[in-house]
């Protein structure tokens, strides 16, 4: 169905396309393409100092970036060919419509209508995670992405630019790309792996944690509940479709612990972070926030104004 939609839209734009002519879809075209480029390249210059700036966690500041270049360069962009069509004045309209130009016309239509297309499918993913992770009762008819060839290519677009405009592979980066390229099938192997027997008795293992947050981590990865999850190929499997660790950790528990220590490490200096703001005791006294803690809510927490503030000062770039 979702594919469905999407061939119309494309055949619209190609009809379209072809009915106006080369230059004159080309100059249509020319405003998202331009836009998104902006996006993109201003984006991987501009959002580190916008994270600095505004004292925003990377990713956000990427994301603001991004949408900040993209508004301007659509603007950029609409000047141009407005500039171009003012120019030209009525010379277009008895410019010949011969085959050449229908098709030259049709092609941008494609253009166009793959820009639209690529939205489109960026929208149906994260529709798709909120039905999963059951935050939105309106969406549980909505019909199933996993066959979707749209949402597919508009996934594997979003893993190529998230670490480019990032500028780094860590960790944070592959979990916030598979995130933001696959929310759904993120969402539903986060809520897999935390319902985990395994991953229950490492939440437990006091010591673990005291270890990772002093950066103790050859003794942190030696702790009988993390290498119970080292020798779990199925756990394996799924950090590492997560992007906690790295794809070679699957197939190999040395591997593994390897990767995760790189993951540990980022973690730790959160960690120090939570326990030292003046917040964090202060919630850990609140009802609603222990009673959501206690029934692994995780969705209950994220509802909580004041647990979302100190999730979002713990994320902040800690170097």
């Amino acid at each position: 169905m979702i594919d469905g939609i999407g061939l119309a839209i494309l055949g619209f734009y190609v009809l379209m396309g072809a009915r106006r002519g080369a230059l004159a879809s080309a100059m249509r075209t020319a405003c998202p393409l331009l836009a998104y480029g902006a996006a993109f390249f201003g984006a991987s210059l501009a959002g580190p100092l916008i994270s600095r700036w505004f004292d925003l966690p990377r990713l956000l500041g990427l994301a603001l970036a991004g949408a900040i270049c993209f508004v301007l360069g659509l603007i950029g962009a609409a000047i141009a060919v407005w500039i171009i069509q003012r120019r030209l004045g009525d010379r277009r309209g008895s410019w010949p419509r011969g085959g050449l130009d229908r098709i030259g016309g049709g092609l941008m239509g494609v253009a166009h209508g793959a820009v639209i297309l690529l939205l489109l499918g960026v929208l149906v993913s994260f529709l798709d995670a909120l039905r999963i992770s059951g935050a939105a009762d309106w969406l549980h008819s909505m019909p199933e992405t996993d066959t979707s060839r749209l949402v597919a290519m508009s996934q594997t677009a979003i893993e190529k630019s998230i670490p480019a405009g990032l500028g780094e592979s860590g960790p944070s980066t592959r979990l916030a790309t598979e995130f933001v390229a696959h929310p759904a099938a993120t969402v539903e192997r986060i809520q897999k792996v935390l319902r985990h027997p395994r991953v229950d008795s490492l939440q437990q293992d006091r010591l673990f944690w005291v270890y990772v947050e002093h950066n103790a981590l050859d003794k942190a990865v030696n702790q009988t509940s993390f290498l119970s999850i080292a020798h779990d190929e199925s756990l394996r499997t799924d950090l590492a479709e997560l992007g906690v660790v790295s794809e070679a950790a699957k197939s190999d528990p040395r591997v593994f612990r390897h990767s995760a220590k790189e993951a540990l490490k980022e973690l730790g200096p959160r960690i120090r972070q939570l326990k030292n703001d003046p917040a964090f005791e202060k919630l850990a006294r609140d009802p609603e926030i222990r009673q959501a803690m206690a029934s692994r809510d995780t969705l209950q927490l994220l509802r909580h104004p004041e647990f979302r503030a100190l999730v979002k000062r713990a994320l902040k770039d800690t170097r």
